[in-house]
């Protein structure tokens, strides 16, 4: 059941940036290509992945060791329950996900720029920051 709630939050967190290829396109007439964005979708999936798994493997090999903390047991019972712990990674997935396609974007558009504001739907004009 965790892992249903865990999927569908993460679908209704992309639907929004979810478009097709022909939807995305960047201010300085470079196109941002679906394949990209969808590449910096999985790997930003993999590295949020990765790091909550060491987190949790750190906090429960610190759980099983003979020197047992307070602090080693605070940590464990302040750690967030499914609900939060499934909202708190929705928004690292996004945070990721934007941070790199910032990193991909900054080598076909020099100046400073701000993601979130290079991707627009085709039609639309660009304000600028």
């Amino acid at each position: 059941m965790g892992r249903i709630v865990a999927l569908l939050n993460l679908l209704i967190t992309f639907s929004l940036l979810m478009a097709p290829e022909s939807y995305l396109k960047v201010v300085s007439s470079q196109e941002l290509t679906g394949s990209e964005f969808f590449s910096s979708i999985n790997e930003a999936k993999q590295k949020v992945d990765k790091a909550y798994t060491l987190s949790r493997e750190r906090i429960k090999e610190s759980l099983n060791g003979a020197h047992l903390s307070p602090s080693d047991f605070l940590k464990y019972l302040k750690a967030p329950v499914a609900g939060t712990r499934t909202a708190i990674r929705a928004a690292n997935y996004v945070e990721a996900a934007l941070n790199i396609l910032k990193k991909k974007m900054q080598n076909k558009c020099p100046r400073p720029f701000n993601i979130t504001g290079m991707m627009k739907k085709v039609g639309e004009t660009y304000d600028g920051p």
